[in-house]
């Protein structure tokens, strides 16, 4: 259960970091999307067995449970790397007023 909270809280921050990056370069996408591409001709080649790898992930989780928290360990260190930014750029005072003057802009307020 733990894996699972901490593998979903992993995924919404590493989703969170690369749209960070794609705003400065966009050059990060089509890489992600060329290794994922990658992987799946591997696979389809069958140089690589990528149900087999993930079997054995899914049976060492079921034997050591403790790697569970490695996705959580992971999330607090993109956590603390991004505290600046996070703080500096969604902060409720700013949103506020970037909302209100839209709402005056398009008569909404």
């Amino acid at each position: 259960m733990v894996f699972i909270i901490a593998f979903i809280l992993l995924n919404h921050f590493l989703t969170f970091l690369l749209s960070k990056a794609a705003v400065f370069n966009k050059n990060w996408i089509f890489l992600i999307f060329l290794i994922l591409g990658g992987l799946i001709w591997l696979d389809y080649k069958d140089y690589i067995q990528l149900i087999e790898i993930l079997v054995g992930v899914s049976q060492q989780l079921i034997t050591n449970p403790f790697i569970g928290f490695v996705p959580l360990a992971l999330c607090f260190v993109i956590i603390t790397s991004l505290r600046k930014d996070l703080i500096g750029q969604y902060q409720l005072s700013e949103e506020s007023g970037k909302a209100s003057e839209t709402a005056r802009k398009y008569h909404f307020a």
